[in-house]
């Protein structure tokens, strides 16, 4: 589990893939001067027409060196100057998004790649003074191609950039990483189910209560790990919280029965397997997501702004994801090893607590403004056409109440009567 949370923060982060891409020039940069000694390309070789002389290519590779980190440089800036004024816009959670953007990632690797490779492929031509003793003429080439195509993303990048500082792109975006969770978390298959979620003693045990002595979100737990180390010590470990729970050093993590002698080595295995950090992660949380969206309609809302569409156009993502859930199975609270034994019991968290964290913060922000308050009363509306279950219906239509309610108020209002609104 540390292996993979550590490989997806990699993954996501603004410098794996650029110093992926350097880490690979400095080879190239080493190993094809190889390939050109042995190749001992001459101008009446086969491949002649890729000869060119020391002077020249000493000359070439410098420049482009020198070039392409000025290049870069100009991308960082750019780069810097979207992430500040989008972030102020609508908010610092969404850093995440632009951060792991491919094509920021890319372009600027490919600057920083091609001007490392010019400089250690420019290292390679030997000679003293006016004599050239080797020159690498494919390296070279290929020096000069990396730049011509990296000179190229300079278009495209500028085109990202202006696309993706748009509310619709960042809204976009988030709403895909919350569409590709849905499918694994709701609902989750990790272990067995139980027949009954109830929470099970194990006779005759007393039971312990654990402690953690970190600070921090829960950003994940290795659920099949856990349920392998109980069925080993024959143990039923309830866990008290779930990812996105911010935990302060002493609060209480999981309650287990049937410690005996293994209370030392559980205590060590829920911290190996419980993963603490700065921030909460839409992989294991959904909650994240949804939330990250109500931050974009709650700043477009604020008088600071007073961006009613870009407010709207989170309204409905929002919409989009509750209702891909109306119809959902949630993952059962307790989990079971493969002989049916109950090993693990989750904390619960309902359709009601999703359609709490995506309504209840806008329909406060947007109680003066009857366009938003519609939009919501409509997309509570298309979500209550895709309930089924009995108590999810009640919890959709408690918030289209609550939207009747407060756009009664406001066209009761003559002020707003008279608005061209």
């Amino acid at each position: 589990m540390w292996l993979k949370h550590f490989w997806m923060k990699c993954r996501d982060s603004f410098w794996f893939v650029p110093g992926t891409m350097i880490l690979v020039s400095l080879l190239l940069g080493y190993l094809l001067p190889e390939v050109d000694r042995v190749l001992a390309i001459t101008r009446d070789s086969r491949f002649g027409f890729l000869t060119t002389t020391g002077e020249a290519a000493r000359l070439v590779l410098s420049s482009l060196a020198g070039a392409l980190i000025t290049v870069a440089g100009v991308v960082f800036s750019i780069t810097m100057v979207s992430l500040s004024i989008t972030t102020s816009q609508y908010g610092p959670r969404l850093l995440r998004t632009l951060i792991r953007d491919r094509v920021t990632q890319l372009s600027l690797g490919s600057f920083l790649a091609s001007s490392i490779y010019c400089l250690v492929v420019l290292g390679q031509i030997k000679g003293y003074d006016e004599e050239i003793l080797f020159t690498p003429h494919l390296s070279v080439m290929l020096g000069v191609t990396m730049s011509i195509l990296t000179l190229m993303t300079v278009v495209y990048f500028m085109h990202h950039i202006a696309m993706s500082s748009q509310a619709s792109q960042i809204i976009s975006e988030v709403a895909a990483d919350i569409s590709k969770n849905l499918d694994t978390l709701y609902p989750a298959s990790v272990g067995e189910t139980a027949p009954e979620p109830t929470p099970v003693r194990l006779p005759g045990e007393p039971s312990s209560v654990f402690h953690d002595d970190r600070d921090g979100y829960l950003q994940t737990f290795d659920t099949d790990r856990l349920i392998a180390f109980a069925r080993e010590h024959d143990l039923v470990i309830r866990l008290l919280v779930q990812p996105g729970d911010f935990l302060i050093k002493g609060d209480e993590i999981a309650t287990v029965f049937g410690v005996g002698d293994s209370e030392t080595d559980l205590e060590n295995e829920l911290r190996r397997r419980i993963i603490l950090g700065s921030r909460t992660t839409i992989s294991q949380n959904l909650r994240s997501g949804l939330e990250e969206l109500v931050e974009v309609a709650a700043r477009a809302l604020s008088p600071g702004i007073n961006d009613p569409f870009t407010a709207m156009m989170a309204i409905d993502r929002l919409t989009a994801a509750l209702a891909h859930l109306a119809d959902r199975d949630f993952p059962e609270t307790v989990r079971s090893d493969d002989g049916g034994s109950v090993r693990l019991i989750l904390p619960s968290e309902g359709y009601r607590t999703l359609l709490t964290v995506a309504f209840r913060q806008i329909l406060i922000f947007a109680s003066d403004n009857p366009v938003v308050m519609e939009r919501c009363r409509d997309g509570l509306q298309r979500i209550r056409r895709r309930v089924t279950d009995p108590e999810r219906i009640a919890a959709v239509e408690g918030w289209i109440r609550q939207c009747r309610q407060t756009l009664g108020q406001l066209t009761a209002d003559p002020a707003v009567e008279a608005s061209p609104s």
